[in-house]
């Protein structure tokens, strides 16, 4: 074998060495704290086993390498299933604190009117109005980070409007789609960019620019109705003309574009509805 070729191989063989050693090194950093670093961790030792098994067969004692990983595997699982059994219990008792019911198992649980999908291999929860209805936010796997991202939409959701205004609003957004035809269905979901078109203020209507535009989404005219249309059947109308609307059976193939979910109560129930219309009373 020629010199230079003796000393490519070793070299190669410090290069994959260096690399097991960095990944070991950063490992035991982050082991002090194995349950907040638990994802960062079980990604490095992914990496290592990637590492190891380029090591030659009897180079480095990489029988004891691939040993070493699965039994941290072991280890890690087990911290993995303590953490979860500990934060589902913190969580609970701090959205119990906000007024909110936790229910549900992992990886999909129910607060309210609410779905927090966790995510314990990446980190991170993502909030869902509904029973996955609507995406709100994303945030890291924290009990005080998921509270406040909760509580933050909660306050954020619908137009904040007076029940009059809003049912006028409504009735007008309808009117601009029904032609002045009585009795007319409409899609629900046609009704929601013309009540976000009436909603802007002055500055966007003078100059539409993106830092003008108020949001209005799925989700706070899922809402809106909810306040106004659910939690005030029991009281007389808030409107002189009275609001229906038409429910609709899910299939496998629906589209979001032929629908929209309501909640009928604050535990998260409710119903996809298609079509609306405005009757006098």
């Amino acid at each position: 074998m020629e010199l230079s070729e003796l000393i490519r191989q070793l070299s190669a063989y410090k290069k994959e060495y260096d690399a097991v050693v960095k990944l070991l090194q950063e490992i035991l950093r982050l082991d002090t704290d194995r349950e907040k670093n638990l994802a960062q961790i079980k990604s490095k030792i992914d990496k290592l086993s990637k590492a190891v098994e380029k090591l030659d067969s009897n180079f480095l004692h990489k029988d004891s390498y691939l040993t070493w990983t699965r039994e941290y595997r072991e280890i890690l699982v087990a911290t993995e299933e303590s953490y979860k059994r500990r934060f589902g219990s913190e969580l609970s008792a701090a959205l119990t604190a906000k007024g909110y019911s936790l229910s549900g198992q992992y990886p999909l649980l129910r607060a309210g009117l609410f779905t927090l999908q966790l995510d314990f291999g990446k980190d991170t929860a993502v909030l869902w109005y509904g029973p996955r209805q609507e995406k709100l936010d994303t945030c890291h796997l924290a009990v005080a980070q998921v509270v406040e991202c909760l509580e933050k939409c909660r306050e954020t959701l619908g137009s904040k409007l007076e029940p009059s205004d809003f049912m006028a609003l409504l009735h007008n957004a309808y009117l601009r789609l029904e032609g002045g035809r009585k009795k007319e269905d409409v899609a629900i979901t046609s009704v929601l960019p013309e009540i976000a078109f009436l909603l802007q203020n002055p500055s966007f209507q003078q100059n539409p620019r993106r830092e003008n535009f108020v949001n209005y989404t799925r989700a706070d005219f899922s809402f809106d109705l909810y306040r106004f249309r659910f939690k005030n059947s029991g009281e007389r109308p808030l409107f002189e003309k009275k609001l229906h609307l038409r429910s609709t059976t899910l299939s496998s193939t629906a589209s979001r574009k032929t629908f929209l979910w309501i909640p009928s109560d604050d535990e998260g129930n409710g119903s996809t509805y298609s079509q609306m219309r405005f009757e006098e009373e």
